[in-house]
């Protein structure tokens, strides 16, 4: 199932909350799936955001900002072929034995049931016999493309950093958020309040507003409103501490303006 690549899914006997520390940030294709689970209308088979949320290794507010309107509609666009009626189908059925299986890990009366003793002796089954395993393929390696883009100074001048981003099959924008924030620290030569994530680069969309791109999806989101490059960006320096990342301070670009993320 294209949906379950790189898709990360806890071992339902573990029940102990997942350390702060080693949250991840969900994958697209975690958001995808989470998604597709909340599209599950029985309630037998629904699973709750507190389940979703174990499952993946995240937590509830990680699973409602996921589900937002603007968020689902943009993943939707991402996976078409994911929420065709096959593709849903198939993913349902996969969460409806995801959610029966951690339901009975979880039911306490099957807890006691085994406390009382070993069940009773079965017949044994045939073995089955080993399945041949499929040859593993080549991993297709990653494609780029460089994209131009102008940072907006205070002045109105514009001066063009050339950024190269991972892009899929059908040329479109997958990866590269990190790699433009350090073409942009080294080409101004920034000095940094604390670390990478201190500098917010936004842009322009196709209505005018100002928008924050915080993420590789950000990233693609922008490069639909500038599909042949030359995005226009502004760059904006937050976090604590002093230097020239504090206090919200621009190091390059306009006056601050109020931006939607």
């Amino acid at each position: 199932m294209s949906l379950l690549t790189g898709l990360h899914v806890r071992r339902p006997s573990s029940l102990l909350p997942f350390p702060a520390a080693r949250r991840a940030r969900l994958t697209p294709p975690q958001r995808a799936a989470i998604v597709m689970m909340d599209s599950i209308k029985n309630p037998q088979e629904r699973l709750t955001h507190s389940q979703m949320a174990h499952m993946l290794g995240t937590t509830r507010s990680a699973i409602s900002k996921t589900l937002r309107p603007q968020c689902v509609a943009r993943i939707q666009a991402m996976y078409p072929q994911l929420f065709t009626t096959s593709g849903v189908k198939e993913t349902h059925e996969f969460f409806a034995l995801h959610s029966s299986q951690q339901t009975s890990q979880l039911d306490p009366e099957a807890c006691r049931a085994g406390s009382q003793g070993p069940p009773e002796q079965s017949q044994p089954q045939p073995q089955p016999q080993p399945q041949p395993q499929p040859q593993p393929q080549a991993q297709a390696q990653p494609a780029y493309k460089t994209v131009d883009f102008m940072v907006c100074m205070a002045e109105g001048v514009c001066e063009g950093v050339s950024v190269r981003l991972e892009v899929d099959g059908e040329g479109r924008v997958v990866r590269g958020h990190g790699a433009l924030v350090r073409a942009l620290v080294e080409e101004y030569e920034l000095v940094l309040g604390c670390c990478e994530e201190s500098v917010v680069v936004s842009y322009e969309d196709s209505d005018g507003d100002r928008v924050e791109m915080r993420s590789d999806e950000d990233l693609a989101q922008a490069m639909e409103s500038y599909p042949f490059g030359y995005v226009r960006v502004y760059v904006q320096g937050r976090g604590g501490g002093g230097g020239s990342c504090g206090g919200g301070e621009w190091i390059v670009g306009e006056p601050p303006a109020p931006t939607r993320t």
